[in-house]
C-alpha cells in the first residue's frame, strides 16, 4: 500500500479449503490495511492473497490453523432408541471431540467413557475407548435389561453428551 492510500483491499484464500467468515475486505487508512477481524473457522494449511484494484497482489507465506481446545462431544452416529436386551446395539455410537468452531480436535486421543447414568440394569462390553484423531468409536455396547428409563452418558474429561435409550 502507498503512504496515505485509502484503497479497498480483499483477502482471498489461495491455498487451503476454508471460508473467510469475517473481515475479507478492509479499507486502508493512511496506507495501512488492518485485517485484525479476519476469521477462518476451518483447520488446515492456508495461504492468503491480498488484492486491490490499484496495486499488485501480495501473497502471504503459508500458515496452519490448528483446532482449539476441546469443548464438546458430538454424536456422529447415535445409538438406536430401540434395543434388544443382551444384544449389541445395531448402531454403535461414534462421537467427535470438537472445538468451539465445530472442528474435530484431531490432535488429541483422550479416553471416552460410556456409562448407564439413569435406569436399572447394566451397560456392558467396551465401556472405555481411546479417541483416534478426535473420533471415539464404540463397539459391542449392549444393555442387560430393557426399559424406557435408560440414559447413557458419554464423557471425556469435563466433556459430556447423553442419549436416552428406549427399548
Amino acid at each position: 500500500i502507498v503512504i496515505g492510500s485509502t484503497a479497498g483491499i480483499f483477502a482471498t484464500i489461495t491455498l487451503g479449503v476454508g471460508t473467510i467468515t469475517e473481515g475479507a475486505f478492509v479499507t486502508a487508512t493512511g496506507g495501512v490495511a488492518d485485517f485484525a477481524g479476519l476469521r477462518i473457522r476451518e483447520t488446515g494449511t492456508y495461504k492468503l492473497t491480498f488484492t486491490t484494484s490499484t496495486f499488485s497482489t501480495a501473497p502471504t507465506l503459508s500458515f496452519v490453523i490448528l483446532p482449539g481446545p476441546a469443548v464438546d462431544l458430538i454424536f456422529v452416529i447415535t445409538p438406536e432408541t430401540s434395543v434388544i436386551s443382551q444384544t449389541a446395539f445395531n448402531r454403535q455410537p461414534v462421537l467427535n471431540i470438537r472445538d468451539a468452531a465445530g472442528n474435530v480436535v484431531d490432535n488429541r486421543s483422550p479416553l471416552v467413557t460410556a456409562t448407564l447414568t439413569t435406569g436399572v440394569g447394566a451397560l456392558t462390553t467396551t465401556l472405555i475407548v481411546t479417541a483416534t484423531n478426535g473420533v471415539a468409536t464404540f463397539a459391542g455396547l449392549r444393555l442387560d435389561l430393557t426399559g424406557t428409563d435408560k440414559i447413557i452418558t458419554f464423557t471425556s474429561g469435563t466433556l459430556t453428551r447423553s442419549t436416552a435409550v428406549f427399548t
